[in-house]
């Protein structure tokens, strides 16, 4: 009778442990769950959260696409801008339109767990909107000019992809080339750099300039030992005129086209700049120190190859050791790895 006893005690207690560590394992695994999301704050200050780490990603920005190979998640992109055909792994994702405006609908019918919209444009909140309407995330983020952004975004997409190691090697790479020009120029005195015409590829006019809020002269021209002769000009790219350009006088001319596929090449832009009416008369273009390096040089994880050209073309004397050439290869392998190019993201003229 009381062996019964006890066993009937036994069970009782058992049945109460069960009741009792049920909510503690529901409890685990909703944790369990959470731990698989990750909630981040983006370019437009928005909270976003998103599954750590994506599998499913469908990228309209093509310095986020280079990140992403570089952390070796190129297996998560699923969906590509039709301009996105760096290599033949990305040139096989599926289209689902341009950088603009994709298709809304293409992208559902790829079970999109996150999607990185173009880093310009009004068109992309629209697709915020009309994305957050089914539940699908959208991370934006601008175009990523000046190292520290590099390094901000690096870091951002190494968390989110859960690519942390990877990610610090990347870093310790952009900080290697970074340091090294800042090393060679952070002494220079003011009459040492050169006063620089930082012509706008993006602009409109053939006389726009780089101005006081361009990203790509405040983060790059100028940590690289340069003057911009237009940095007290209003917005981002002003145009300036015939007359202001050869006032200037400026020591260098630099400009970076926009387009990547140029009639004629570099060469001719270099040509038509040497001969406009207003810049053949200025020190630069007597002393043939007019450089040509295209739009998308300025920008992701190219931005070094574009960094250490500048720094190049403004103090020779101080970089005879480095070939940009030879760096841009560093580059393409850091991103593709053996993966060959099918056509080339960014270009320059080589004057040395």
């Amino acid at each position: 009778m009381k062996s019964k006893k006890v066993r009937i005690v036994s069970i009782i207690l058992m049945m109460v442990m069960l009741l009792v560590s049920l909510p503690i394992a529901c409890y685990a695994e909703e944790v369990s769950i959470k731990k698989k999301m990750i909630t981040v704050i983006d370019d437009e200050e928005q909270y976003v959260e998103i599954a750590c780490p994506p599998r499913r990603i469908v990228v309209l920005h093509r310095e986020a696409a280079d990140i992403l190979y570089a952390l070796g998640c190129k297996d998560s992109i699923v969906g590509r801008s039709m301009r996105m055909t760096t290599v033949p792994s990305l040139k096989a994702k599926k289209v689902v339109g341009g950088e603009a405006a994709p298709a809304v609908e293409l992208i559902m019918k790829l079970n999109a767990d996150l999607v990185i919209p173009s880093g310009c444009g009004s068109l992309r909140y629209e697709l915020r909107d009309k994305l957050a309407s089914v539940k699908i995330p959208v991370l934006m983020m601008n175009h990523i000019v000046g190292i520290d952004e590099l390094k901000a975004k690096v870091s951002l997409l190494g968390l989110i992809m859960d690519k942390r190691e990877v990610a610090g090697k990347l870093l310790e790479f952009i900080d290697n080339y970074y340091e090294l020009v800042r090393s060679r120029v952070k002494d220079l005195r003011p009459d040492q750099k050169p006063r620089v015409l930082f012509l706008c590829g993006h602009s409109k006019s053939p006389w726009g300039v780089h101005g006081s809020e361009s990203t790509r002269a405040n983060k790059l021209l100028i940590p690289a030992g340069g003057i911009s002769v237009s940095a007290n000009l209003p917005y981002f790219m002003p145009t300036a005129s015939q007359e202001w350009c050869m006032q200037q006088n400026p020591d260098i001319i630099y400009y970076d086209p926009f387009a990547r596929n140029i009639k004629g090449g570099l060469e001719s832009i270099r040509d038509e700049i040497m001969n406009r009416p207003g810049l053949k008369e200025t020190r630069a273009v007597r002393e043939g120190k007019v450089y040509v390096c295209t739009w998308s040089s300025e920008s992701g994880l190219w931005q070094i190859v574009g960094f250490v050209y500048m720094a190049k073309s403004l103090h020779p004397e101080l970089f005879e050791d480095i070939d940009p050439c030879e760096v841009k290869q560093e580059v393409a392998r850091l991103i593709y790895g053996e993966e060959q190019m099918i056509n080339d993201p960014i270009s320059f003229y080589k004057w040395w």
